[in-house]
This record gives structure tokens, C-alpha cells and sequence, in this order.
């Protein structure tokens, strides 16, 4: 029991159990506030709460399960292919975000056959690829929307390709018997420490960034609506003012950032790139716009 506590199991299992707390939270909110289950957001989250759980039992009950070969077995490599198919599944959401305007006709099919049949190399190459495009996005973008871009999106993705290309190279170099990171109860420090790095670096960073990229769940429970007295319309237009020939007037601030409404869509790719956009709630039947009507209507 002494060694366990001084071994890498504990610390390991603490920040398991950690990340698996977090992401339950996050998976209330969803619930509670009555969000779509069908999403990317809840599917991340579905897949790291699986994911974190059972490496927490593997790290809590590592002891126990080194007795047994086929169960020792089992709980480390069933996490590795969730991990796997989370990752897949943050490509096939950076495919839905760089093809939006064609992903309901044509590309949804289409990625949903390579999230299937993808392995850990076009894992990789797509992370990378779809990165640079959304920083070709980020980059043509207006300054309206650039503003609203969460700028931790590029570096978060180039942080996964690292992690990713490090483990595909491990894999490649393991498997010719030349390096072999191996889990046991009698290891060094120095091994106990390149046990605890490799599995932060690997497993555990990578997802804490995916929870970052997702953390802002909106809530659907406003209160003191009412007791501002403001008509439900008055969010969707702005206010109709007299002009008077020869006078200057004088452009009121934006109301986007006071609009209670303006995160209470599921659509996770609006919340990146296309937040604020009235196309957004033209389609829902909303009242609420979160955004000031430019131009002139013809």
C-alpha cells in the first residue's frame, strides 16, 4: 500500500478522477439547462467521461489487475480507442466547420464514412490540415468576427497534432523493440517519471484543451428578465430616430454583448465562427437577433 501511494498509480488516478469530475459537471449543465444530447459538445463530453473513468479504475485498482494479464489488458487498451475515436470525432467537427454551407447535402455522408474507417496516421494529417484552414479562416475573416473567434482554437490544435505525431512516432520505433515504456509496481524514479509525463503529455493534456475548446455551455435559465420591462422585440431592431437634416448623429454602442439571448444557440460551430449572425435565427422562428442590422433594406 506504501509503494502505491509513492508510485506513479496515485498521482495518476487523482488527476483521472479530476478530469472525469469536470467533465461530469459540464455533462449536468448540458442536461439541466435542457441542450441538445445530439451534438459535438455532448459526444466530446460522452466520450471523455467513459474515457476518464475507466482509466481511473485502471490507475485505481492497477495493484489488483496486474495479477491478471487479460484484465490489465482490457482496461488499458479500451481507453486508448476511446481516446482514439474522440480525436476522430474533433476532425469530423473541424470538417463541419470548414464545409458548413454543403455539410447537411453532401459532406455529412461523406465524413461519416471516414470517421469510421480513419486510423491513428490520417488522424493526425487531418488535425493538422484542418488547423491550417481554420487559420486561413481566422484569417479572411472581418474584424467583427475575428473578434469572436476563440483565439486558443489554433494553438490548441497545433498542441494536438505535437502530442499526436510524438505518439504515432513512439508507436513506429516501438514496434521494432528499440524503446518499450513499460508499467510496473518495481519501476525507478526516473521510469516512474517517464511513465507520469508520457501519460499527461498523451492522454490527459490533449482532452483538458478539447474541454477548454468546448467549456462554454450556454444556459437557458435567465432571471430579472421580467423586471427590466423591456418589449421581447427590442433586441431586434435598433430604435427607430428621427433624422434631422444637417445633424450629425451619433451611432449608439452595439448591444451584442448585452442581449441575454445571444448564447442560446447548441450549434457549436456558430459559437466559433459564425456567432452573432442573423442567418442563425432567421431559420428558428426567434424574435431575439444579436446583431445590429447593417445596410438598407431594399
Amino acid at each position: 500500500m506504501t509503494s502505491y501511494f509513492s508510485g506513479i498509480p496515485f498521482p495518476l488516478l487523482i488527476l483521472y478522477s479530476s478530469l472525469t469530475l469536470i467533465v461530469s459537471f459540464q455533462i449536468v449543465r448540458i442536461l439541466y439547462n435542457k441542450h441538445n444530447i445530439f451534438s459535438f459538445r455532448f459526444g466530446f463530453l460522452l466520450l471523455g467521461f467513459i474515457w476518464g473513468l475507466l482509466r481511473a479504475i485502471f490507475w485505481g485498482f492497477f495493484d489488483i489487475f496486474s495479477s491478471n494479464k487479460a484484465v490489465l489488458t482490457t482496461f488499458f487498451l479500451i481507453p486508448i480507442n476511446i481516446q482514439f475515436a474522440t480525436f476522430s470525432l474533433l476532425v469530423l467537427f473541424y470538417a463541419h466547420v470548414v464545409h458548413r454551407t454543403t455539410w447537411e447535402r453532401f459532406t455529412r455522408m461523406r465524413f461519416t464514412i471516414v470517421y469510421s474507417s480513419v486510423n491513428i496516421i490520417l488522424l493526425v494529417l487531418q488535425i493538422a490540415f484542418y488547423g491550417w484552414k481554420l487559420r486561413i479562416i481566422k484569417q479572411n475573416t472581418n474584424r467583427h468576427l475575428q473578434s469572436q473567434l476563440p483565439l486558443s482554437i489554433i494553438p490548441i490544435t497545433f498542441f494536438i497534432f505535437l502530442c499526436f505525431t510524438s505518439r504515432c512516432v513512439y508507436d513506429f520505433i516501438a514496434a521494432f523493440g528499440k524503446v518499450n515504456i513499460s508499467l510496473s509496481d518495481q519501476l525507478s524514479l526516473r521510469e516512474n517519471l517517464t511513465v507520469f509525463f508520457t501519460y499527461l503529455v498523451w492522454e490527459i493534456l490533449p482532452y483538458i484543451l478539447i474541454l477548454v475548446l468546448f467549456w462554454r455551455i450556454p444556459t437557458t435559465h435567465i432571471g430579472g428578465l421580467a423586471r427590466r420591462n423591456k418589449n421581447v422585440n427590442s433586441f431586434a431592431y435598433p430604435p427607430q430616430t428621427a433624422v434631422i437634416p444637417g445633424r450629425i448623429i451619433q451611432q449608439q454602442p452595439s448591444r451584442l454583448f448585452l442581449d441575454p439571448q445571444r448564447y442560446d444557440s447548441d450549434d457549436e460551430t456558430t459559437n466559433l465562427l459564425h456567432k452573432g449572425s442573423p442567418v442563425l435565427y432567421s431559420g428558428r422562428h426567434s424574435p431575439y437577433s444579436t446583431t445590429p442590422i447593417s445596410g438598407s433594406s431594399e
